[in-house]
């Protein structure tokens, strides 16, 4: 049985906690369908003023659903947290379909992608991932974003992709994610397969799922994403 958010609605059965069960009701989102490029006045790349920064907040704002033909199959997460130095590893023109355990999810912060929005609606959320639920460490982690104009794209079509709402039905599932492949280079340094100096590592790669397009919840194991 599949739970999909974004493509799906998210539904739990009336029953006891432990016996819920996801259920799946389809929706006709297009594809090819998407948010706008400018988000309530927001533009692509932001409130950026220097041409790296714009071009990174331009590919964090795609507004595209990754196509069957641009998703990376050798970007599982196993392989993504293989380590040594991965810079160069992915390409942020693919997509990616990554299966995880969810450890963390929690708001961002301000930021000029978002325009520097204080309110948590115009935030990103940001979630972590584990390839093995035994280990957890903040090292082990790769963080897929949620953005604020996906979120408000879906709520348009009746799902909730909140923060609050992500927190309450993905900690501690397995979780199929899709979405664009995004190389963080602000937080390479805090990465375990780039830092080159002294300080804490928080993250195993400063590759991304951002933005994320497509959520599913796993049923029980990892394989049932499958």
């Amino acid at each position: 049985m599949r739970t999909w958010i974004g493509a799906c609605a998210l539904v739990l059965a009336a029953a006891p906690a432990a016996a819920q069960k996801p259920e799946v009701t389809q929706k006709a989102v297009p594809d090819t369908a998407g948010p706008p490029e400018v988000f309530h006045g927001c533009p692509l790349e932001g409130v950026a003023t220097v041409v790296h920064r714009q071009e990174s907040n331009r590919e964090k704002n795609r507004t595209t659903h990754p196509q069957a033909a641009d998703i990376d199959s050798s970007a599982t997460l196993p392989a993504i947290m293989e380590p040594g130095y991965d810079a160069d590893r992915w390409s942020g023109a693919r997509g990616a379909s990554i299966v995880g355990y969810v450890v963390e999810v929690k708001r961002g912060s301000r930021e000029t992608v978002n325009c520097e929005a204080t309110d948590p609606a115009f935030m990103d959320t940001h979630i972590a991932l584990v390839a093995d639920s035994t280990k957890i460490s903040e090292a082990a982690r790769i963080i897929v974003e949620v953005t604020p104009r996906w979120r408000e794209f879906l709520a348009e079509r009746g799902e909730d992709w909140s923060t609050e709402t992500l927190h309450q039905t993905l900690l501690g599932h397995w979780v199929r994610v899709t979405g664009w492949l995004f190389w963080d280079y602000e937080h390479a340094n805090a990465a375990e397969h780039t830092a080159r100096r002294s300080g804490t590592v928080w993250r195993a790669t400063a590759w991304e799922i951002h933005p994320v397009t497509t959520i599913k919840i796993c049923p029980e194991a990892p394989q049932d994403c499958d």
